[in-house]
């Protein structure tokens, strides 16, 4: 009898050691070594950098070459040979600030979008692993929610692509909920200054963190309402916070120029409504990109008839698994936020509407913070009871999407390092344009000592490899009149086979077609005048 027990007791002793390891005050932080290694991965091979990102590194280097805060230099369409200023509001400040502190501090682009990530990704796992914490959840579900939170698709890709204003949301939302909820039982002053302080975090790390703030303050102030049937002096105070960010970002924000989602006309349809639920349900583990990342904007919105419904489903079933347990307090205030963050997606699709152009993209990214809070509440609806079979299935299932996020990392990382990407200025991968290119036009402007050359790019990206030109962004598909000193347009060459050469050197106004000289660089064509 002793021979038989004595080693699955001696297993059961081995699991809650290693388990208390993990879970500790001191050793939850396990997970992390993940991040660890895919940061160690990022300075071989480094990563390159979104759209989006790319712009505001543009606006970055602006501020540094003396124009005013958030103002992007760039040349003006009606003469090329000038320059005007804007005020760039259609993206948050966050995505450059913080990297450009490390290449203020003397790092290249390259290890400072690195180390952007990694820091904001452990802050934010440390994050979500407080907010898991705070509601008392199991060991079992906080084991696996970091595991998952450290190798999702959005968690690795980062690592390998910069989009700076998803990677500074993941880091501040879990703590601004943590703090909102802790100051909603403070004092009224106290209350205020943190909710204040939690808007103006979330809005400078992406303009979509102002949904998360304003989903946090109805959430929990509904809930405190209800709670305690009253108004209470903090819960006056954190929606007076509320109101006042809105007024500072709309007379200080919106007001200086566009932003997104800002048409003036409504169109009601199925997949402005379906999608956001999708997202919401699915979107805490990329399901969303692994279902349909490959498919045409048609076909992904045709499947949201299907995601829609079954993320719908997936909800409730969530909330009746826990509505008569020791959760029902999280679930309420949890499901307040999915509820009211899921709705103000769904208005911004709903309201978004210049034209037959949609300016917020249809993308899970939009809905990851009602995604991640999905996974928390799902992970805690299928550890009730004994069930070791629901157990199993939250083991596969973050397993699942845990190896497609590494793989899809490891599969992007590849092509990296067999493209031959690095540009050695600037620290990054670039793939829209060749670093061979960027050498090359690097070299020009060194030997002719040019100083008002522009270079016209397909895309801001490669800008912060080439310092010294005057960036113009062809895919805006306008006309630019004027001359400069000296212009380079560069494009890939399978551009000629799609007819778009003509169109594109003929937007240069005042430019003779037949004067244009044509270089072929490693699968770019340089031309120039």
């Amino acid at each position: 009898m002793l021979a038989t027990r004595r080693p699955n007791m001696l297993d059961d002793y081995v699991y809650k050691r290693w388990a208390a390891l993990i879970i500790s005050k001191d050793g939850y932080y396990v997970p992390l070594l993940v991040l660890v290694i895919l940061f160690l991965f990022s300075l071989y091979v480094r990563p390159t950098i979104h759209t989006d990102s790319g712009t505001g590194f543009l606006v970055f280097r602006s501020m540094l070459e003396g124009s005013g805060f958030n103002m992007l230099i760039e040349p003006d369409a009606a003469n090329i040979a000038n320059d005007i200023a804007n005020f760039e509001t259609w993206w948050s400040p966050g995505q450059y600030l913080v990297p450009g502190i490390f290449v203020w501090l003397g790092t290249s682009y390259g290890l400072a979008l690195s180390l952007t990530t990694f820091f904001s990704t452990v802050i934010g796992v440390i994050g979500w692993a407080q907010v898991a914490r705070s509601f008392g959840v199991t060991r079992f579900v906080l084991l696996v929610f970091l595991s998952g939170l450290v190798s999702f698709r959005y968690v690795t890709l980062p690592f390998q692509m910069y989009h700076g204003g998803e990677v500074l949301l993941f880091a501040t939302a879990p703590w601004c909920f943590y703090w909102m909820r802790y100051a909603v039982h403070k004092p009224a002053t106290t209350c205020f200054a943190i909710s204040l302080v939690s808007a103006a975090l979330l809005f400078v790390a992406k303009l979509t963190g102002l949904v998360v703030f304003a989903a946090n303050v109805l959430g929990l102030t509904l809930f405190e309402v209800v709670q305690q049937r009253r108004l209470s002096a903090s819960v006056l105070a954190m929606l007076t916070a509320a109101a006042v960010a809105a007024l500072c970002f709309l007379v200080f924000w919106a007001a200086r120029s566009s932003v997104p989602a800002r048409g003036a006309e409504f169109s009601i349809t199925w997949p402005a409504i379906l999608f956001p639920l999708a997202g919401a349900a699915f979107s805490g583990v990329s399901a969303l990109q692994l279902v349909i990342g490959k498919l045409s904007l048609p076909d992904l919105l045709a499947r949201t008839y299907f995601l829609g419904p079954l993320g719908f489903v997936l909800l409730v079933w969530i909330w009746y698994q826990l509505r008569h347990t020791r959760y029902r307090a999280m679930a309420t205030v949890l499901f307040g936020i999915i509820t009211f963050y899921t709705v103000a997606i769904a208005i911004l699709y709903v309201h978004d509407v210049r034209g037959a152009q949609i300016q917020v993209s249809f993308e899970e990214r939009q809905l990851r913070y009602a995604g991640i809070i999905s996974l928390l509440l799902l992970l805690v609806a299928l550890d009730q009871g004994e069930r070791k079979m629901a157990k199993g299935v939250a083991l596969i299932g973050v397993g699942m999407f845990a190896l497609y996020g590494l793989a899809s990392y490891a599969a992007a990382t590849r092509v990296l390092m067999r493209g031959h990407y690095y540009d050695t200025l600037s620290g990054t991968s670039q793939t829209i344009v060749s670093p061979i290119v960027l050498e090359y036009l690097r070299s020009e402007i060194e030997e002719h000592n040019w100083q008002r050359a522009i270079a016209a790019i397909p895309g801001p990206q490669p800008a912060i490899a080439i310092p010294r030109f005057r960036i113009v962004d062809v895919r805006r598909q306008q006309n630019w009149f004027g001359r400069a000193e000296k212009i380079f347009v560069i494009v890939p060459e399978w551009w000629v086979e799609n007819g778009e050469i003509d169109k594109l050197l003929n937007s240069f106004v005042n430019y003779r077609e037949s004067k244009w000289s044509e270089t072929h660089i490693d699968g770019n064509i340089i031309y120039s005048q």
